[in-house]
């Protein structure tokens, strides 16, 4: 919340690596009232890429050099974004 106050430009930027067990907490924190609606939206303004998804783009592309394209595309379609009422 803190970055988003100094910088607003950061919205939809910010991800949040983490343990895929936290993936329940992560939301029910990031999705309760105190961070959803105004002023902030956190629940719209940020993504989780969790560790074992980091884990399985190393070991796809330890070997190779794939484009910056090819890269892009793997951590996006990696990402996850809160799910609200969980």
């Amino acid at each position: 919340m803190e970055l988003l106050k100094l910088d607003s430009g950061v919205a939809k930027k910010m991800v949040i690596v983490a343990p895929h067990r936290r993936r329940r907490k992560l939301d029910s924190v990031l999705t309760s009232s105190h961070y959803i609606g105004h002023p902030l939206y956190m629940e719209n303004k940020l993504a989780y890429l969790f560790y074992d998804d980091i884990v399985k783009l190393y070991t796809a592309f330890i070997d190779s050099k794939p484009t910056t394209e090819i890269l892009v595309s793997k951590l996006a379609s990696s990402l996850q974004f809160p799910v609200i009422g969980r």
